[in-house]
């Protein structure tokens, strides 16, 4: 991890409390002329009304402005506090992260997918996993946006335009840390985002109706102007029959009043985050073509988007003005409220709704690479790998897994040139097989989706991954480890018969069985492979296993971790090798946990 990142986000936190200390000083103030303003306001009126009617009025209206310019002060103060609160609090969480604790984050845990062809057994979802080491997303676009890049590898031309976009936003840490601190602001779940589309796809109430649209002028404009001449012109029954017209309009249309309210109900401050979240973007310069042309797709009609989100915004929070009773009775009295706000509503929807999901999906998108891009600040030493779809499959020196402390992170060297090939890879337990393994499909993962790769350098071809290395059993299906195992082969064999090569990741094939079975089944899955084109990398106790090198020299190559035990103690190196595994530790281990492996005689 990157001292100077450290050294950055410290002084971010120094900066953030030192301005937040200063507008708590600040709206202490404040809140102080505040109420010498309204005191002055009362004071003045009282005093000066037996004077001069028109000075009293006109000193206590001065008195009230400067009021209200304290107001406004006030809350301008308090919405930078709340972000630099915000600021404050994402520092902090990047020097936890720094001090490998990112448990704060989200990890993800609704796409954790069992079935999946990898992300289970790479941790790539839910606790300590990698997609809660890179999360720096606070709207469900992008989370969605950032899970799914995770778990489908993207094309060579796609990928190099994310690297160029990680790369510059790396660089913007004031913009990124205020766009994520932005979306903060208003907590967002999953069915927030899903009502505001599922109102997209309400059918239009008022919109189509001239009858009503028509009433909707007329009734409000009689009953205020019956109002305004009641005392003298007309008498009292004309109006209150006018206000009981419109309570009986908006009563007889009230369940479908409260199916549009409920979809789009208290969505104000989160209208609002996503028009601050458009601002931000709409207001950067950008380089990069990808980011470009995303602020582009936020260009409509000549309008900013910001503003139309907010003015969808404004008409959400007058929607629920109805919330309160006694407004709701007097505004839907007067001006048949609830029906005007679903007339504009249904404007506004006119207007932008095909629009809505493509400007989501920008900021989803946005958050993705700002995730990628904050991996990249805070890991310097990460490289971008380079994509060819004709190229090796995976060709790296000194490649890591970004998930290991560094002081423990041993980095090796790793060369996959074509389909056909296989890394049969033998060692004693604790060695390092498996570590290996996910290392090279997590760096694969972290390479299909743009971002930069722990290696000295690395050329990879994006193509699909499929892995066999945590099966378990499961009661509820009825199914044995040895059972769920075979059907996670079968799903391997399934896809390459359909023409499609994968890279497989295989951690003990068929654990589940004797080892006369093990031998022989491991046996015949890799020949098939082999026939089958495929590639991988298969990590094995089985030495015998390591003989279909003899037979098959142009397709499979010994591979090993070894360990020394001197004195009862393991010494690891974690460095692979060339060949086959000499030393194994079992009953080594089993002596040392104090399990005795004598045979006595009764």
């Amino acid at each position: 991890m990157g001292q100077d990142a450290e050294h950055i986000y410290r002084s971010r936190i120094k900066i953030c409390e030192t301005e937040i200390a200063s507008i708590k000083k600040r709206s202490n103030w404040y809140s102080l002329f505040r109420l010498l303003s309204f005191v002055a306001a009362i004071f003045l009126l009282v005093k000066l009304l037996s004077v001069n009617i028109y000075v009293a009025i006109g000193s206590a209206l001065a008195a009230i402005i400067i009021l209200l310019l304290f107001v406004n002060r006030s809350s301008k103060l308090s919405s930078r506090k709340k972000l630099l609160e915000e600021l404050l609090e994402i520092n902090k969480s990047e020097i936890n992260a720094l001090m490998w604790d990112f448990s704060d984050l989200d990890g993800g845990q609704p796409y954790i997918d069992p079935e999946h062809p990898y992300t289970s057994d790479l941790d790539i979802f839910g606790e300590r996993s990698l997609f809660q080491y890179l999360n720096r997303t606070s709207i469900a676009r992008g989370r969605k946006c950032l899970a799914g890049w995770l778990s489908h590898p993207a094309e060579p031309a796609i990928i190099v335009e994310r690297q160029q976009a990680v790369a510059e936003l790396s660089d913007k840490l004031d913009w990124r840390q205020e766009f994520y601190a932005s979306g903060r602001l208003s907590k967002e779940t999953e069915q927030d985002y899903e009502a505001l589309i599922a109102w997209l796809s309400t059918r239009p109430m008022m919109l189509g109706n001239r009858i009503y649209r028509s009433m909707l002028i007329l009734l409000p404009l009689l009953t205020i102007s019956s109002l305004a001449l009641v005392s003298w012109l007309i008498p009292w029954n004309i109006p209150i029959t006018f206000i009981l017209i419109q309570l009986g309009l908006a009563g007889w249309n009230l369940r479908r009043i409260n199916h549009h309210h409920n979809q789009i109900s208290r969505k104000y401050e989160l209208l609002v985050k996503y028009a601050d979240l458009i601002r931000l973007v709409e207001g950067e310069k950008f380089e990069s073509a990808r980011l470009q042309a995303l602020q582009e797709e936020l260009r409509s009609d000549g309008r900013s988007v910001g503003q139309k989100l907010r003015s969808l915004a404004r008409i959400v929070v007058d929607f629920d003005r109805r919330l309160n009773m006694i407004m709701g009775v007097v505004l839907n009295g007067l001006l048949m409220w609830d029906l005007q706000c679903i007339l504009r509503l249904e404007k506004w929807k006119k207007n932008s709704a095909r629009e809505l999901p493509g400007w989501f999906a920008v900021l989803g998108e946005f958050e993705a690479l700002n995730s990628l891009a904050g991996f990249r600040f805070n890991v310097p030493e990460s490289v971008f790998p380079i994509p060819d779809q004709e190229g090796p499959i995976i060709r790296a020196e000194l490649l890591s897994h970004p998930l290991i402390l560094p002081d423990e992170n041993i980095p090796n060297d790793i060369s996959f040139d074509h389909f056909g090939q296989f890394m049969l890879i033998t060692g004693s337990n604790m060695a390092g097989k498996s570590t290996f393994l996910r290392t090279v499909g997590v760096n694969l993962v972290l390479a299909a989706t743009g971002a930069p790769v722990m290696a000295r350098k690395m050329q990879f071809r994006p193509i699909d991954i499929f892995t066999s290395m945590r099966i378990k059993d499961s009661l509820s299906s009825r199914e044995s480890t040895f059972y769920a195992e075979l059907k996670r082969l079968r799903k391997i064999i399934e896809i390459h018969n359909k023409g499609q090569q994968s890279l497989v990741l295989l951690d003990e094939i068929l654990k589940g069985t004797n080892s006369r079975d093990k031998h022989f089944g491991s046996d015949m899955f890799i020949r098939q492979l082999i026939e089958l084109n495929s590639a991988g990398l298969i990590a094995t106790h089985d030495l015998e296993l390591s003989k279909l090198e003899t037979e098959f020299p142009d397709h499979i190559r010994n591979y090993c971790f070894e360990v020394q035990i001197d004195k009862e103690e393991f010494i690891y190196d974690y460095k692979l090798r060339n060949g086959v595994c000499q030393t194994m530790n079992a009953t080594e281990l089993m002596k040392k946990m104090g399990i005795s492996i004598e045979i006595k005689s009764r």
